[in-house]
């Protein structure tokens, strides 16, 4: 979905499987990868520290955790 540029639906999956498993660590990572997207830093830093706990190696999380530190902390930039 995701790449059909389906992303509202995409997040209502990922938000339904988080439902099932608040631990899913995909569904928290891809959640929060359209989350720093739009700009909601606030809500992707907690699903992203998570998903770096499980997978420290996710390339795209480690990107995104640092746009989104950059993002809600400006002075940092």
């Amino acid at each position: 979905l995701y790449t059909l540029n389906k992303k509202r639906d995409a997040e209502n999956v990922f938000r339904t499987i988080l439902t099932i498993d608040a631990e899913h660590t995909n569904s928290l990572g891809f959640l929060a990868h359209l989350e720093v997207e739009e700009g909601r830093y606030a809500a992707a830093l907690p699903k992203l520290r998570t998903a770096l706990i499980e997978t420290p190696e996710w390339t795209l999380v480690q990107n995104d955790w640092k746009e989104a530190l950059r993002g809600q902390y400006h002075s940092y930039r």
